[in-house]
């Protein structure tokens, strides 16, 4: 077992600050939209940026990433009120050797944004896009935003006018320029017998785009200028994911219809059952679920038999066994620990009835058992897990949400910023659609024989739920442009050596930061599924936004991965304009004095 060192028992802290903020309703979406500045009492000795732009905000702002895993007290900020404002500052940084960094809501976990050791004594401004919101919808299913319109703003403009985007994040505040920095997707593939509507694409947000606009170089003006790239250009193909290495301020998006979805939850199905081996998959099997329906989602909570399966499908019209809703967030049992349904939920456990053979203990508060986990209290973690199945269990019928009915978007945004924020490892696994039950069988299978034998030593490295999803792969016709290829860095690009690599298994495991044996667990798991899931079968490619390239000092640490396995998952046998090395010369010929870098991405995209 690995000793309780000063570093862990940083991350103990940083995990239980992030739990109890979660909990808190200061936290909720508007304080977090725009965090309070440093207080002039509370402001260290830093040197103010020079000769900084005139007109354009400046101010000491808190920086902290979604897992509480980078946490910066002071970090210059300044706010971009148009896009003439980033040129400016563009200018500005490359003649004072300063770097720009964009940032949205900050629903990241990845060093794409700032590194851990930056502070207002870096040479770094970080600029707050969340002003560049502007949205219009246009002839021909387009529709333009601005890169700081979050994805909740977009999704109910779009309703609201008869579109929809059909793969998308579960998350609504988030910008359209982080979600396209990262390849942002949701859980959709074609279902069997589906036909999907013009404009409706089932891979990342990225592959809609039509056209974009960036602040890129011009080396006949010596300056930074505004540039819009149609979606055919070969710059755009790098600039539609390009992880935080260009800054872009608006988009013109292909959407499709407006659409009607049954949200169905499933609680009762035997995860043996869910993640059975091909050869005895069932009509409820993952496989069979996708195929019925095209989106499916597994959430896993650790030490239970029983997975919380949704099943979204088209469906023009109400089911009359379904709840028609009203908005998006309907599970507010996993949204807010103070939250009226979460006391509800710890009352009906605690008292008599159906729920009762959960165990004498499962009354524990959520928050009392998760205090208990971070500060140590390893064997707590089974029943955490066992309570978190439970709340939702309950949640759902208590809230009748178990069947759902409304806009698409209303079930596929479901986390707030309110909910337990764990760091995630995350990777997608490109494969066939024949080869979905084997992959998520041969996954949970390891992953489960994995938990067991590390409960053997006494040690729980995994305290939050695994989740699998599937979504469809970046196809360019969905854009609509002729000659459109696919974004060049998105985990979703297809492979041209294997074009029956037609869907993504993407995969997370959530747990508290800090928590003991996690490194090591996420580092055996990362490896073992690159060397499992490889050619002829699938490949693996990592999801930008989340935790990858583990080694015991924790997540995007293993150098040898940054440099090796990670471009050459890209790279493959694609075509020499279609590649990782294509995408990193197109960025830095965009940005060559790299004033959208930081020193994270000067190692991933030198």
């Amino acid at each position: 077992m690995q000793t309780d060192g000063p570093a862990r028992a940083l991350g103990r802290e940083v995990s239980r600050r992030r739990f109890l903020a979660g909990a808190s309703a200061v936290m909720g979406a508007a304080a977090w939209a725009r965090i309070d500045r440093v207080a002039s009492a509370d402001l260290v000795a830093c040197d103010v940026p020079p000769a900084f732009p005139a007109g354009i905000e400046l101010y000491r702002n808190r920086f902290e990433n979604w897992s509480g895993e980078i946490v910066i007290d002071e970090i210059w900020t300044a706010r971009a009120s148009s896009p003439a404002d980033v040129v400016s500052l563009a200018n500005w940084g490359r003649a004072n050797g300063w770097t720009i960094r964009a940032r949205g809501y900050m629903h990241n976990w990845s060093p794409l944004v700032v590194t851990a050791d930056q502070s207002c004594a870096s040479p770094v401004v970080v600029v707050d896009t969340t002003a560049l919101s502007s949205m219009e919808v246009g002839a021909g299913s387009v529709v333009r935003v601005g890169a700081g319109a979050s994805m909740e703003a977009l999704l109910g403009y779009l309703d609201a006018h008869g579109h929809g985007l059909a793969s998308v994040p579960a998350i609504g505040l988030i910008t359209l320029g982080g979600a396209l920095a990262i390849d942002g997707h949701g859980a959709v593939v074609r279902a069997v017998g589906e036909t999907p509507a013009a404009g409706e694409g089932h891979g990342s947000i990225s592959n809609q785009v039509v056209s974009l606009t960036a602040v890129v170089w011009d080396a006949r003006a010596d300056a930074y200028v505004l540039r819009t790239f149609d979606r055919a250009t070969p710059e755009a193909a790098a600039l539609t994911t390009h992880l935080g290495r260009a800054f872009l301020t608006e988009a013109v998006l292909r959407v499709g219809p407006a659409r009607k979805v049954r949200c169905q939850s499933i609680m009762h199905q035997l995860a043996t059952t869910l993640f059975a081996p091909p050869s005895s998959a069932g009509p409820h099997s993952f496989s069979k679920l996708l195929d019925k329906a095209g989106r499916v989602e597994a959430i896993w909570f650790p030490f239970t038999p029983k997975p919380w399966t949704k099943v979204w499908t088209l469906a023009p019209t109400r089911p009359l066994p379904s709840r028609r809703t009203t908005g998006p967030y309907n599970y507010p049992f996993s949204d807010s620990l103070t939250n009226p349904v979460s006391s509800l939920v710890d009352q009906l456990i605690t008292g008599p009835g159906p729920f009762s053979s959960f165990g004498d203990d499962l009354g524990a508060p959520l928050g009392e058992l998760a205090d208990r986990v971070i500060a140590g209290e390893a064997t707590a973690t089974p029943l955490l897990g066992r309570t978190g199945y439970a709340v939702a269990a309950l949640g759902l019928k208590v809230l009748l949400a178990e069947d759902l009915w409304g806009p698409a978007f209303h079930t596929q945004l479901y986390i707030k910023w309110t909910t337990l924020r764990y760091a995630q490892v995350g990777f997608a696994i490109l494969t066939s659609r024949s080869n979905v039950q084997r992959v998520v069988h041969d996954l949970t299978t390891h992953y489960a024989g994995m938990l067991a034998a590390y409960e053997a030593d006494d040690l729980y490295p995994v305290n939050g739920a695994l989740e699998i999803r599937a979504s469809g792969v970046d196809l360019p016709t969905a854009s609509g442009v002729p000659g459109a290829v696919p974004p060049l860095l998105s985990a979703l690009r297809p492979r041209a050596d294997h074009p029956e690599w037609d869907t993504a298994i993407w995969v997370n495991v959530l747990t508290f930061p800090g928590t003991d044996g996690a490194p090591e667990f996420l580092t055996e798991l990362e490896q073992w599924v690159r060397g499992a899931f490889a050619e002829p079968a699938a490949t693996v490619r990592v999801e930008w936004s989340k935790g990858w390239g583990y080694t015991a000092a924790g997540p995007w640490t293993d150098t040898s991965m940054i440099g090796g396995a990670i471009p050459d998952g890209f790279r493959g046998a694609a075509t020499d304009a279609d590649d990782w090395d294509v995408a990193r010369d197109t960025l830095n010929a965009l940005d060559p004095h790299r004033v959208f870098s930081n020193a994270f991405l000067d190692q991933l995209l030198p």
